[in-house]
């Protein structure tokens, strides 16, 4: 599903660049259209260029830069108040960071605070987003959500493939709830997958030397998840999409790591599919007005068809 999508470029300078002559006129040319930016009211040019679009993507040239992280945060706080936008989601794992998305409106979660949350996160790498500025926005978000009804409530997610086996073991440990079809096509694929120790690195490399694949089980498997929502609302109907995601991750990384063996960009492109299925199923999710705002590296978020990316054959989100 194609939707209107900005993808926002912020350069920052601060004091004098080495070069600042009258003689260099690009620095020139750029100061003509540099605009100050002292405070979160100096965003509001960047809020207007974003007018209508559904989906605003907000990358970052290398993960974990606390001053960039902290003005992303800034951004994202003035669309969620100003302009309606309903969902956060990032490059990280669906499973943690739903924990996130529990806690932010108000739900029972797995603890007391977004840092106590946050300790949680065993995978690498887990400063990228247990930080102190994600938590400081975690935190806001949570009491932005407060007064809100619990279906306008703004969430957070996480759109990587990784985080597999966690979402494995998730599925596994809920069995029981799933009906007789969901559950026996379950089962199926958590023992393709048990043949390789539960390492998706096992699987890729096993199915390289001619081990027959678990690819054949997904489409019906994900059918049946189809099949289990139907009819389904209000907190009954989260429950069972976040579920479901889990799915979707177990066949994103399935592919992703199953590609890995082939040269050429067929593994990279099946990770980015994924990420972008994945805000596509936000967005339906929240509605036919929905809004989101995704948080990835600007390998992910620019238009790969004017890289050297696009010209190895590699997609992204913002393509």
């Amino acid at each position: 599903m194609k939707y209107r999508t900005i993808v926002l470029c912020v350069l920052l300078l601060a004091g004098p660049v080495r070069g600042d002559t009258p003689e260099n006129p690009a620095l020139e040319a750029l100061r003509e259209l540099a605009l100050p930016l002292a405070g979160s009211e100096d965003l509001t040019p960047l809020i207007k260029r974003i007018g209508d679009a559904r989906l605003v993507l907000l990358g970052e040239a290398s993960h974990g830069t606390s001053e960039f992280y902290t003005w992303r945060a800034a951004l994202t706080k003035r669309l969620l108040q100003e302009q309606a936008f309903n969902f956060v989601v990032v490059e990280g794992d669906w499973e943690f960071l739903y924990r996130l998305n529990r806690y932010v409106k108000g739900w029972d979660a797995p603890g007391d605070s977004a840092r106590a949350i946050m300790r949680e996160f065993s995978r690498w790498p887990t400063w990228m987003w247990a930080n102190e500025e994600t938590a400081d926005l975690i935190e806001w978000m949570r009491a932005f959500n407060q007064d809100r009804p619990p279906d306008a409530r703004v969430g957070f997610y996480g759109l990587d493939v990784y985080g597999e086996t966690e979402s494995l073991r998730v599925i596994r440990e809920h069995l029981a709830s799933l009906d007789e079809a969901l559950q026996a096509a379950s089962l199926e694929v958590l023992e393709c997958f048990e043949r390789f120790g539960g390492s998706f690195h096992d699987y890729a490399r096993a199915v390289a030397f001619g081990a027959a694949s678990c690819e054949a089980l997904m489409p019906d498997w994900l059918e049946a998840w189809r099949r289990s929502m139907d009819g389904l609302e209000g907190q009954e109907r989260a429950d069972a999409f976040a579920f479901k995601m889990n799915a979707k991750v177990v066949k994103g990384a399935e592919a992703h790591f199953r590609l890995m063996a082939r040269q050429g960009p067929d593994s990279w492109n099946a990770r980015v599919d994924h990420f972008y299925a994945v805000a596509d199923r936000l967005l339906q999710f929240y509605g036919a007005s929905a809004r989101g705002i995704v948080w990835a590296h600007n390998t992910h978020i620019g238009d790969a068809r004017f890289t050297t990316s696009g010209q190895r054959g590699e997609r992204n989100i913002g393509q």
